[in-house]
């Protein structure tokens, strides 16, 4: 199989995302300035953190119509976390059924050097390996933030693969 093989973000999602921020601040702003204390303090930096969560990795992409996940020849790109994996270093693949919805798609890599090199921020590294820890890998892909079906999309990443051996 040639060529790229692009699949976008859930477009609805992110914008429920944006949607649920913007509530959050109508109604913690106000709060916040009639009453400042340390827990109204902490809640507004959490609004700040998942603002720039959401602007830097769901809502900017969705803006410029890059996809969620690019299938390359030379490997798989994770536009949402924002690493690239070479196909040689792609194990397989295991879709992991969480409650209603919440799938993810775990990518069993050979090497985790390539992975965690790419990841800059520490807070980041150390979250994915808490995650390597709970799933087995530190590569895993939310189906809810990619727009199709769970069966389809890991269907998609094994066929890609195995094309690609």
């Amino acid at each position: 199989m040639e060529g790229t093989i692009s699949i976008p973000y859930n477009r609805w999602l992110v914008a429920f995302f944006s949607l649920v921020w913007v509530i959050a601040v109508a109604i913690g702003a106000p709060l916040w300035l009639r009453q400042v204390n340390v827990g109204f303090f902490g809640f507004l930096l959490c609004l700040l953190v998942y603002l720039y969560y959401l602007v830097r990795r769901l809502i900017l992409p969705v803006l410029r119509g890059r996809p969620a996940l690019e299938l390359t020849p030379e490997g798989l790109e994770d536009n949402i976390k924002g690493v690239r994996v070479s196909w040689g270093n792609i194990a397989g693949f295991t879709l992991i059924r969480v409650g209603w919805g919440s799938n993810y798609i775990r990518v069993d890599l050979e090497d985790t050097v390539e992975f965690f090199e790419q990841v800059e921020n520490p807070i980041r590294a150390w979250l994915h390996k808490r995650r390597q820890n709970m799933t087995g890998s530190p590569f895993v892909i939310p189906t809810t933030l990619v727009q199709g079906n769970d069966q389809v999309i890991f269907e998609k990443l094994v066929n890609y693969k195995k094309s690609m051996s």
